[in-house]
């Protein structure tokens, strides 16, 4: 019935929740502080950040020339041009 369920519901939340939070952050601490997976991790951890800037340098190397690109098509856009150049341009 509906009393039955808000009182599991009541319960659940007051009591039970509280206690399993607190608990898996205590595994949870004492799983990141484990000198063996520690010990396992950071060479991994190394090895990600490596492939992390290399790709980070790579976008910014990208970056870079289209910024560029973009900069030469914008002067040649907005270059003006002298008379002699139209009128060879219009033959």
């Amino acid at each position: 019935s509906i009393e039955t369920y808000l009182l599991y519901h009541t319960r659940h939340t007051k009591v039970v929740e509280p206690f399993l939070s607190e608990y898996q952050a205590k595994q949870s601490y004492k799983d990141a502080t484990n000198p063996d997976r520690v010990a396992v991790l950071t060479p991994d951890m190394r090895r990600v950040r490596a492939k992390q800037q290399e790709i980070a340098m790579q976008r910014a190397i990208d970056a870079a020339e289209e910024r560029r690109k973009k900069l030469a098509e914008e002067k040649l856009r907005k270059r003006v041009k002298s008379p002699e150049e139209e009128r060879w341009e219009r033959l």
